[in-house]
């Protein structure tokens, strides 16, 4: 059988020379040898796989993709290992049936099979029934088996071996057949006496019976001529039993008993069967000379198996030889000769130490020639001849000056018994050598370009466990080099979150064939960032185009991602934006505007491409604007500003522009992009703010804001020119007597008619302000000394004094007027001067009345001797007689209370609770201000921690002067302050500063007040409208809140004016984004119509008084809001003059009550049409066919309320002023319809109030 063996041996050997034997490769070896028609009996040759679990899906995958779509492996089921043959060749007939059959499921061939792979030596295994059988003519069979381990791997040790198998070089026997081919003609010579059976084992079994040559023999008795032999077949024992057969006259001879058994032992034991039975001499010579015959004829079959053996040899592409223990060259084949040939010294003449006879040990131990020259071989040789090892492989080089070669060396042991011969197999590798430099060389060559290129590279197995990356890869899986990933599969990379939607990926891709490409997929990076990355993935393919694996490349394009999502937003930014987009080339000319743009310019965006923006010029700014602006973008690269434009229609309209310049990465501005929005309507409402707040609104005069910003510039001039300034305060003499008699419609056109003559008297430059009532203000400037302005004070008098028809009457009035000079002796302030100036007024009333009079600061030294002494104030505040109320201040809307103003009082020992106005006065000026302002900060933050102690968290706000607040230590020691109090937030706590308090030194208080939120203390403006304050001065000033002055308050409902400003007020809060609190809140009306005008906040008598600090949670607990101010939305902007029309009308009443109480001298206008609710009535539209029905009912109740007062101002002229007195409720009545239809109207139809 050792011819068998050499066979699969052969096959083996295929596979030491590469990594994978492909199919064609093993067809073509297999038909090289003829082994069908050479080797009786053998059914085929092949090789089976071994398959580790995790492989077999790939496994089937890739037998399938070599064309077999119906491929499996046989018998199915979950084990351990599974291994299948995949190559059979001849690959037709029966042994069709075999394919991808695991042997390893069968005890028999597995116990074969292991003894190959642990052993290394060929195995033949038990009895078994082939697959290839069809169910009829069924034979014994067996197998034989050659372990296959992998190329290079070490198999000194049994662990080694049993992990370098990688499968088995394989033949299937059928008995019958294999032993009718070494049999011969048998029958025709001794096989017609004798019977020979052959079992498998030790033991004659019926059921180990592998061949019988007398199948159909009928078993009798023990034959006294049987013999039985034991052989070893390959490490597996056969017993062989010869037997007499029945009803044979003779016996010939067995010639192939010598190729059974072998040697002159078999033809010994043939002479002693053969005698017994003939019992002859005659018999016995002719049974020797058969015999003789027989014994030549089995050496010349022997030597037809030695050739036998050689052919399949020299059909080995492999140079072979055969070494005896001794280390001596025995055989070898043609492939080694021809390489001692071209290895030789001497052309033609082969090298010595590669003939047969040769010692190859010593050679390989001193070198000689071109075999393998390393000790290791010699010592690796010896270790498989003496059995320490199964086999020896070894690779090295053979270079001659000619050329350059590799070989590889394989040592396999040609028998099981120690110091038995070797099969040395020698393979020319040199190709490979060479293609493995190459590919070694492109692979570097390759990895340095992947390793440079800025893209990711991998390949996977089948298995899809990385086989290779480039750097960058491995860095995105977060491994340190592309070793680190080779071996890994997705779920240990640093994506372990999307590892099965790539695999999944990876599956569709190998599976259709079909390359998926430049797809973007989300992938989570070891730091947890969410990358873009845009793959591609195609499958990589063997030489027979075998699905191997699959390649895959992606970049990541996070950053282009997010600049596309910038673009789409611009993009989306540019479209939608409300604000107007204009882009220009670096020499101005429009590329591409915006749908605002043209709805803002109404120049559609064909009309502007490709022109210049000089078509929207307006001719407002000059050239210096223009220059400035590109001064601000060449320099810095960006404008921002107020640009005035003309539409295409011809208006004109003013724009908050920003431009900015858009430079390349050298610094060159490539495109300006401007954008801008249309504030004309912020422009024409902030035009009338400003006129609003700085002119009156009755006499159309400066008021108290614009009177403080030219006295300050006119203080400037006088000391800038050294010439001085007056300071004449005016108040009108009667006036109130005239107001009361005649009516507030006959006092406003006294007041006007006044205004007017007295502006007139002043010189250009001049101003004329009114402060409130019937009280004004001139300041006159560029005087050369006291004397030059006594004509003008002359002129003021007159003009005052002047009469006025009013109504068919004439009035009159005179004026007082007090004046005080700048500069002074002593440094002032402008509030100074205008309280010298009220103190001398006071003087000349006192003198008379319809007079001037010149301050006199005696005198005003003398007034201040009537306050409370500094000394006892001081004593005071060291034997705590203050103490502090609280004012809860609310939203009305809502209920909820938003904070509490902190309000000083003094409890003094003799004169009881004494308000803030009897003792702060004396000390405004002195240093004594700021210890009692501190004193009530620390007081109020001590009672903020109390209240929180309690579980009540309140903020509160606190007063702070002037003096206070200009304190160069004012903010360390708030610091100090809050930091005592750690249980209270800065932001809980707010400074309250006076509008006159704030303009005593605006840079100063603005600094302050700004560092004060930058430690979370928030400031309000407080009494605001009483001072001179100018837009300029609030837009400066950081307050956060504005605290509207209760006398504005006060008188809201019935007077239009202080209405007016309110409304003003409230709307200069909103233009400026100021919070607003009203303060003086004493009526559910108030709080009512402050709602309506959108005033939230409030504090005031009819919310609660100020109470100490102990009575504050309980009223919290208890407090809720008027129902008729919960939920009350502001009023519309076009229904604001129904309130005033509803406070004129209340104002009208009143006069009238006023006139029958006789209050005053003269009733109001009694015209249905002259009274200010009338006015209002004919301009929305009385009369008109298309007014409102509300117009109507009110217009009845109007002229029923005039009628009644027409009839009742009758009886009082006729001395029935009892009965006229009591008709009042009447009139009431009427003046509560007209109101409560007007709040209809204001709630309905808003847009009637414009008419």
């Amino acid at each position: 059988m050792g011819a068998y063996a050499l066979i699969l041996r052969g096959g083996a050997a295929l596979f030491a020379a590469s990594t994978m034997v492909q199919r064609s490769e093993w067809r073509a070896y297999v038909e090289t040898l003829h082994a069908s028609g050479s080797v009786p009996g053998i059914q085929g040759i092949g090789f089976a796989e071994v398959i580790p679990p995790e492989e077999l899906a790939a496994h089937l995958e890739r037998i399938r993709g070599e064309g077999f779509p119906d491929y499996s492996v046989r018998p199915p089921g979950r084990r351990a290992l599974y291994t299948a043959i995949i190559y059979l060749e001849p690959f037709r007939d029966r042994n069709l049936r075999a394919f991808g059959f695991d042997m390893y499921t069968e005890p028999v061939r597995r116990a074969a099979m292991d003894q190959a792979r642990d052993t290394g030596a060929a195995a033949l295994s038990g009895k078994v029934r082939l697959v290839q059988e069809t169910g009829t003519q069924v034979q014994a069979g067996t197998l034989m088996y050659v372990p296959v381990y992998r190329n290079g791997a070490p198999v000194a040790t049994l662990r080694e071996r049993r992990a370098a198998l990688i499968g088995w070089a394989y033949s299937p026997y059928r008995m019958h057949d294999l032993m009718t081919g070494l049999l011969g003609d048998w029958e025709s010579h001794v096989g017609t006496a004798m019977d020979l059976r052959v079992y498998n084992g030790r033991e004659s079994s019926p059921a180990e019976l592998l061949f019988d040559s007398k199948p159909d023999r009928t078993p009798g008795a023990r034959s006294p001529w049987r013999v039985q032999r034991l052989l070893d077949v390959n490490g597996r024992p056969w017993l062989l039993v010869f037997d007499h057969a029945a009803s044979t006259p003779g016996s010939g001879y067995a010639p192939a008993w010598s190729t059974l058994v072998g040697g002159l032992a078999l033809s010994g034991l043939l002479f002693w069967l053969i005698l017994a039975l003939t019992n002859t001499r005659t018999d016995a010579v002719r049974i020797a000379g058969r015999l003789t015959e027989e014994i030549r004829r089995h050496e010349a079959l022997r030597r037809e198996g030695e050739a036998f053996k050689l052919a399949i040899l020299n059909a080995v592409p492999a140079e072979i030889a055969v070494v005896g223990p001794d280390g001596v060259i025995l055989a070898v084949n043609d492939a080694w000769r021809r390489f001692a040939v071209d290895n030789g010294n001497e052309p033609g003449r082969p090298a010595l130490h590669t003939q047969v006879g040769i010692n190859y040990l010593e050679v390989c131990r001193t070198g000689t020639g071109c075999a393998a020259q390393d000790d290791g071989a010699s010592a690796g040789i010896r270790a498989v001849l003496a059995g320490r090892s199964p086999s020896f492989r070894l690779e090295y080089p053979c270079h001659s000056p000619a050329q350059q070669r590799w070989f590889a060396m394989t040592v396999t042991p040609l028998a099981r018994d120690a110091d038995a011969a070797v099969v040395i197999t020698h393979t020319d590798i040199t190709e490979r050598k060479h293609a493995e430099a190459a590919m070694i060389e492109a692979q570097a060559v390759l990895l340095t370009i992947l390793d440079t290129a800025p893209i990711r590279v991998f390949w996977k197995d089948c298995n899809l466990r990385y086989l290779g990356c480039n750097q960058a890869f491995a860095a995105d899986a977060g491994m340190a080099c592309p070793q680190d990933v080779i071996g890994k599969d997705d779920y240990q990379l640093g994506w372990a979150a999307q590892a099965g939607q790539y695999r999944a990926d990876d599956r569709s891709v190998m599976a259709s064939g079909i390359p998926k490409l430049s797809y973007d997929e989300q992938q989570t990076s070891p730091s947890g960032q969410t990358l873009w990355l845009r793959t591609s993935k195609v499958v990589l393919r063997d030489r027979n185009q075998v699905v191997s694996g699959l390649l895959g490349i992606y970049d990541d394009i996070t950053e282009r991602k997010q600049a596309e999502e910038r673009i789409l937003l611009a993009a989306s930014v540019f479209t939608h934006a409300w604000e107007g987009i204009m882009i220009t080339a670096a020499d101005g000319t429009i590329i591409d505007v915006n749908e605002a743009f043209s709805r803002i310019t109404s120049y559609s965006r064909e009309q502007v491409i490709g022109r210049n923006p000089r078509l929207l010029s307006s001719g407002r700014q000059d050239r210096t604007f223009y220059a400035a602006l590109w001064a601000s973008l060449t320099e810095g690269g960006q404008w921002s500003g107020e640009i005035w434009n003309r539409r295409n229609n011809g208006e004109v309209y003013a724009v908050m522009q920003t431009i900015s310049a858009v430079r390349d990465a050298q610094g060159r501005t490539r495109l300006y992009v401007a954008l801008f929005s249309d504030i004309t309507l912020i422009k024409e409402q902030e035009r009338a703010l400003q006129h609003i707040a700085h002119h009156d609104v009755l006499t159309d005069l400066p008021n108290r804001v614009l009177l403080a910003d030219r006295l300050r510039q006119g203080m400037v001039q006088a000391q800038r020119y050294g010439r001085l300034l007056a300071v004449a305060f005016l108040d009108l003499d009667g006036f109130k007597a005239i107001n009361d008699r005649h009516g507030h419609a006959a006092g406003d056109e006294l007041l006007i008619a006044a205004a007017a003559a007295m502006q007139q008297v002043l010189r250009e430059g001049d101003t004329l302000a009114r402060i409130g009532g019937d009280e004004f203000v001139a300041v006159l400037l560029d005087l050369a000394d006291v004397q030059a302005s006594v004509p003008l004070l002359a002129r003021l008098l007159a003009a005052a004094a002047r009469s006025v028809p009013v109504g068919g009457q004439v009035l009159q009035v005179s004026a007082s007027v007090g004046v005080t000079f700048y500069p002074q002796a002593d440094d002032i302030d402008p509030e100074q001067l205008l309280r010298q100036a009220d103190q001398a007024m006071y003087q000349a009333k006192l003198a008379g009345k319809n007079r001037y009079s010149v301050f006199d600061a005696e005198l005003d030294r003398s007034v201040r001797g009537y306050h409370e002494s500094l000394g006892r104030i001081r004593r005071a505040l060291d034997a705590r007689e203050f103490v502090l109320h609280y004012q809860p201040k609310v939203n009305m809307r809502t209920g909820t209370l938003i904070g509490a103003e902190a309000l000083i009082r003094w409890q003094h020992p003799d004169r009881g609770l004494l308000p803030p106005a009897a003792f702060l006065p004396v000390i405004e000026d002195h240093p004594l201000a700021v210890e009692v302002g501190e004193w009530v900060i620390e007081t109020a933050l001590s009672q903020m921690e109390h209240w929180q102690t309690a579980g009540v968290k309140i903020p509160v706000s606190v007063n702070v002067g002037a003096r206070q607040l200009q304190q160069a230590d004012f903010l360390p020691r708030l610091r100090a302050s809050l930091a005592a109090h750690p249980q209270v937030r800065p932001g809980d706590l707010a400074l309250e500063v006076l509008e006159t308090s704030a303009l005593a030194d605006l840079v100063r208080v603005s600094q302050v007040i700004d560092a004060c939120r930058g430690i979370g203390v928030l400031c309000a403006l407080d009494d605001f409208g009483t001072g001179y304050a100018s837009l300029t001065y609030l837009k400066r000033l950081p307050v956060v809140q504005i605290k509207i002055d209760q006398s504005f308050v006060r008188d809201m409902l019935d007077d239009p004016d202080d209405l007016a400003i309110l409304d003003g007020v409230i709307g200069l809060c909103v233009a400026f984004r100021r919070q607003v609190i009203a303060e003086g809140v004493e009526t559910l009306a108030q709080g009512e119509l402050l709602l309506q005008l959108g005033c939230e906040l409030a504090q005031g008598y009819g919310i609660a008084r100020p109470m100490p600090a102990a009575e504050i949670p309980t009223w919290v607990a208890s407090w809720r809001p008027a129902p008729v101010w919960v939920g009350l939305a502001p009023v519309s902007r076009d229904a604001v003059p129904l309130l005033f029309v509803g406070a004129a009308h209340r104002a009208w009443i009143a006069a009238v009550e006023g006139y029958l109480r006789g209050e005053r001298e003269a009733p109001p206008p009694l015209d249905e049409h002259r009274c200010g609710f009338g006015v209002w009535l004919d301009a929305a539209g009385r009369g008109r066919p298309d007014a409102w029905s509300g117009l109507q009912v009110i217009d009845a109740s109007h002229q029923r309320a005039h009628a009644l007062a027409v009839a009742l101002c009758q009886l009082r002229a006729q001395g029935r002023e009892p009965e006229a007195l009591t008709r009042l409720g009447e009139l009431r009545d009427l003046r509560d319809a007209v109101l409560e239809r007007l709040q209809t109207l204001v709630q309905v139809n808003p847009g009637v109030a414009t008419g």
